[in-house]
């Protein structure tokens, strides 16, 4: 159901997931997530995370903080978001993210802060990225093939230096 998870992380006020998850396939049923981050994380490393399905990928949960770093992650055929960040949370990331239905990136609307994010390969997703909230992306040296490479919702400003992109609403 919607309530799915495969994976989650993320600890309470004073006690923060730490360590590593290393080389991990998820093919997700209809309407679940992927690989959720519900609470705190310090350093924590995802490498090698691919995900087949689901809603969600990844998702960065409204009460999520510290940081996180997606590595080499392959992430298609999610129905809302590749990665979803609903929150300011840092969580990078890096990878192959492609034929998604919705988004590739989504800042939901209770983003606000300015994020950066370089060499990106967004391809065949129905979204490239899409801005809800408030802060402003930095997109650098990064190639968007999409239906729609930027949908601005919010108020965040979008700049692309080098690279590619082209259908923008």
């Amino acid at each position: 159901g919607s309530d799915d998870t495969a994976i989650t992380v993320g600890g309470t006020a004073g006690e923060a997931t730490v360590g590593s998850i290393t080389n991990v396939d998820i093919t997700s049923p209809a309407l679940a997530t992927g690989f959720l981050v519900n609470g705190w994380t310090s350093a924590f490393v995802v490498d090698g995370l691919n995900i087949r399905g689901g809603s969600n990928g990844i998702a960065t949960g409204f009460t999520s903080s510290g940081t996180i770093s997606f590595d080499n992650v392959d992430i298609s055929n999610t129905q809302d978001a590749a990665i979803f960040y609903e929150n300011d949370m840092e969580a990078t990331v890096s990878g192959i993210i492609g034929s998604n239905i919705g988004a590739a990136l989504k800042f939901g609307q209770y983003t606000s802060a300015d994020v950066s994010f370089t060499g990106l390969t967004l391809n065949g997703n129905g979204i490239g990225l899409e801005a809800q909230g408030s802060g402003d992306i930095t997109i650098i040296d990064s190639v968007f093939t999409n239906t729609v490479d930027v949908e601005i919702a919010g108020s965040s400003n979008v700049v692309f230096v080098d690279g590619t992109v082209g259908n923008v609403n």
